[in-house]
This record gives structure tokens, sequence and C-alpha cells, in this order.
């Protein structure tokens, strides 16, 4: 579902992982040139959390037509 509704996302909200678990599920390939980051917050490992992680916001580029 992601990988066909993400042509037609204007924004997107991540939540980076600081990991590499093992698995199959993943978030499809997007280019970044497509997009701006609007903001960053990073979480560095605290002990009640397993991994350090980041949340990105990212805002599509408006075209240039």
């Amino acid at each position: 579902i992601y990988a066909q509704t993400l042509p037609l996302a204007d924004n997107l909200y991540l939540t980076l992982v600081h990991a590499a678990p093992s698995g199959d599920a993943v978030f499809p390939y997007f280019s970044r040139a497509d997009f701006v980051e609007t903001a960053r917050e990073d979480h560095p490992q605290a002990p009640d959390d397993d991994h350090p992680f980041t949340f990105v916001d990212l805002s599509r580029r408006k075209s240039q037509v």
C-alpha cells in the first residue's frame, strides 16, 4: 500500500529507528531529492528504549512546471 500511494503523498512523517533488525518489511524506496526536510527530532537511546530513533518530517518539493 505504501508503494502504491507514495507518488500521491505531499508529506511524509517518518520514524527512523537506528538499528538493523532482521525481517522483510521495509518502507519502499523514494527519491529524497523529491522532498525537503521540514523538521527533525533526535531521540538518543534512553534506559527505557531499545534503540535511538529520529522523527523526520518531509514535504514534497513543488514542481517547476
